[in-house]
């Protein structure tokens, strides 16, 4: 079966950034250059790399025509995906691909989207700006472009494309009314506002309807806002990556872009890597080059980590780029057999090591930072790459991302029935089954039945044999139940789901009505799953919802999940931390009353949060995690204007504390802008002061793939960041998105302990 959409980019890491949102939300993803056939079986999203950015107007209007006759058909929608900051040459491409696709007989209108506002891009009069300032006066418009100006209709316009603007109160307003009427007007290209990850949803939504009508010209923004409105199989877990090689990970720096080059600086600094710099001077010195490369691959083949760039001699000269990016992939093609991973910066860069190395493609896996996709190469030697646009990042952003990957490889790779398991490095995640009239059951199963799963972890559910295999039905996963009496009888394998069966739940017991027998099981299958964590028999819990109705129903008088656990375990003070895509929230109180939470905060409950949520992201690989603290008036008090002073009072104290350890932490901010930036990438953690501040922004972001996890207990414990959803129990319709990335967030969190396998 063909893939269902074409992602054409003109470079490989604006490919990877597109087409990784549609991975994110389970739609499988391949990138692929160059001539050769990608093997992109499975595959529900192709991005093709044109290699056009250095290309004349002319020359890549022309690949533009070639790739699209190759590569798109009947069927399939299509991404002409632009630089967010319109380097290389999109007016051309994008008349290519108009003409080359009413040649086929398509409507073929262009919505033209390139704002990417989770990384400063946005579209504002049909202007780009960066960071809030218009391209034009940025030093990156000065360094790298051809057009007179940003204005996107004018540019399109000069390239005798009929184009006209949809403003943001159109965007915000009656989205579908305009691209309607623009249809009507026959015009080439619509150009659409958009400076918030709303005005993109607005546009995807409304667009979609069109089908063949229209297509999507934009960078990752646009696509993040497809693939969501789109829908696909709900957040995704990554199969496990291949296992580690005795080789060191290697970096190359091949942008001249500030944000790379201090991230790179930033590695050195900490002395995380061996520095290799490459003038363009000793690449073009074919002796010292091959020095420089026997000297790298001894390093790598030691286990050393590696950062090569190619470094600066006077103002870079850009139209050298592909000469030089070749090569220093001839420099480093020696190396190959010592790379346990790698990371690449710029597009051209990337994909001339990639290619050199012999691959042609990478299935895409997840996104280790925004704008930072982690894919598998494709083909015998599969190694991770990830990849990350030039301008994309902060100076932290390579440091993270690696860290992040080695946790990942930590896990190992997959284990299949017909391997010698010998020692077993995966964790045994504890999942509760929760409230058995709600979707938990269903949840389980649906989650149990995906391969990606038992990639990372070993799940073993604490719950009712019986309810799960009737839940099995309903979801028709065609999965078997086997009821366990202890751990040490659990097998492990997909096919067959693993589960501490207590036995509480009588056959045919309703779905979606508040039960007090349900509430009784919840409360029991988080009490064994305690246990058996503080005995040593599983590494972590991850807990599918329940009522708090119910549970009161039955006797027990806990808020929730948080405050059980807390009394289970002895532990007198625990956080609420809140993880969606693109941000993470630490709550100082939670289930109070907006009057009881302001008297309860005081500067020792706010610094302890704050060490909570530091001590937790380092703990998942964050070395040195950014701490937004959100204030509690408006504006964050702005002085003493709102307010009665509670900032100078309950939170600056402990942000001066906090700051005395060395840690990064500022505040008091306003929370109406703190939980943007954040999601853009300056913060790695909001401190929420009160329950709504706090849950508002994640679950406007990510519901469907929201995690709760209780910090400061001495069990790990994550859970899903939805409720029972009684209207739909029984039903098979609920999503296991949520559940799936809290089990990734439990096995990023579980201790590594290596123990027999069953």
């Amino acid at each position: 079966m063909a893939p269902r959409w074409l992602i054409l980019a003109d470079d490989l890491t604006g490919a990877a950034d597109c087409a990784i949102a549609f991975a994110r939300h389970g739609q499988p993803a391949v990138v692929g250059w160059g001539e050769a056939p990608v093997p992109a079986a499975g595959a529900e999203v192709f991005a093709i790399d044109a290699d056009s950015r250095r290309l004349s107007p002319a020359q890549a209007a022309a690949r533009h025509r070639a790739l699209l006759e190759a590569r798109l058909r009947p069927g399939m929608r299509l991404v002409k995906k632009i630089d967010s900051t319109l380097r290389g040459q999109p007016a051309a491409e994008l008349r290519a691909t108009i003409e080359a696709l009413r040649a086929r007989g398509a409507g073929a209108m262009a919505l033209v989207a390139p704002a990417f506002p989770a990384t400063g891009r946005t579209t504002e009069g049909g202007r780009i700006h960066l960071q809030g300032v218009p391209l034009e006066a940025t030093p990156l418009w000065a360094r790298d472009h051809s057009y007179p100006s940003a204005d996107l209709v004018a540019v399109l316009e000069a390239e005798g494309l009929k184009a006209r603007l949809l403003p943001l109160d159109a965007v915000r307003g009656a989205a579908a009314e305009g691209i309607a009427a623009a249809l009507a007007e026959g015009l080439d290209a619509l150009v659409c506002d958009a400076t918030r990850p709303e005005d993109l949803d607005a546009i995807a939504r409304a667009s979609l309807p069109f089908g063949d009508r229209v297509f999507w010209t934009g960078s990752g923004g646009i696509a993040v806002a497809l693939a969501t409105a789109e829908g696909g199989a709900g957040a995704a877990a990554p199969p496990s990556l291949p296992r580690a090689g005795a080789g060191g990970m290697l970096v190359v720096v091949g942008s001249v872009a500030e944000a790379s080059r201090a991230a790179a600086a930033r590695l050195v600094e900490a002395g995380a890597v061996r520095p290799f710099s490459l003038p363009p001077s000793l690449l073009l010195d074919a002796a010292a080059a091959e020095r420089a490369g026997t000297a790298i691959a001894a390093a790598l083949a030691a286990g050393e980590d590696v950062l090569v760039d190619i470094g600066a001699e006077g103002e870079a000269d850009l139209s050298r780029g592909a000469l030089l990016a070749g090569r220093l992939a001839a420099v480093l093609a020696p190396a190959a057999p010592h790379v346990a991973g790698l990371f690449a910066t710029g597009g051209e860069t990337a994909c001339a090591l990639l290619g050199r190395l012999g691959v042609t493609g990478i299935r895409l896996l997840d996104e280790m930072e925004p704008g930072v996709p982690l894919g598998v190469t494709l083909g015998a030697h599969a190694i991770p790459v990830m990849t990350k646009a030039g301008a994309f990042g902060t100076a932290e952003t390579i440091a993270r991302s690696l860290a992040r990957l080695r946790t990942l490889l930590a896990r190992g790779p997959a284990m299949t029935p017909d391997q010698d398991l010998g020692q077993d490095n995966r964790p045994i995640v504890a999942i509760t089954m929760g409230d058995a009239s709600g979707i938990g059951p269903e949840i389980i199963m649906k989650a149990l039945a995906r391969e990606d799963v038992y990639g990372i972890c070993r799940p073993l559910v604490i719950g009712d044999a019986g309810r799960l295999r009737e839940a099995g039905v309903i979801t028709g996963g065609g999965l078997s139940v086997a009821a366990l009496a202890k751990p040490s009888a659990a097998r492990y394998q997909r096919g067959t789901v693993d589960c501490i069966d207590l036995g509480l739940i009588p056959p045919g017991h309703p779905f979606g009505t508040l039960s007090p027998v349900s509430g009784e099981g919840a409360y029991r299958y988080i009490e064994r799953a305690t246990r058996l964590v503080e005995a040593g028999e599983a590494d972590a819990i991850c807990t599918a919802p329940l009522s708090k109705e119910a549970l009161h129903a039955a006797g027990h008088k806990y808020p929730g999940h948080t405050e059980l656990l807390a009394h289970l375990t002895g532990t007198p003070e625990v956080s609420m931390m809140l993880v969606a895509p693109k941000l993470r929230v630490i709550h100082v109180t939670t289930h109070i009353g907006l009057m009881d939470a302001i008297r309860r905060i005081e500067p020792g409950l706010v610094e302890r949060t704050i060490a909570r949520g530091h001590a937790t992201l380092v703990k998942s690989g964050i070395a040195e995690p950014r701490i937004g603290v959100c204030g509690i008036n408006p504006h964050a008090g702005e002085n003493g204007l709102f307010g009665q002073g509670e900032e100078e009072e309950k939170i600056i104290p402990a942000v001066q504390a906090c700051r005395a350890k060395g840690w990064k932490v500022d505040g008091p901010l306003p929370a109406d802008t703190l939980f943007f930036r954040a999601a853009r990438g300056d913060f790695d953690l909001v401190v929420a002061m009160y329950h709504d501040q706090g849950h508002g922004p994640v679950k406007v972001m990510g519901l469907e793939a929201g995690v709760n996890i209780t910090v400061g207990l001495p069990v790990i414990r994550t859970s899903v960041d939805h409720g029972t959803a009684f209207d739909i129990a029984g039903r098979g319709i609920a999503d296991e998105g949520s559940l799936v990335e809290a089990l990734r967030q439990a096995v990023d969190l579980a201790p590594r302990r290596l123990r027999p396998a069953a």
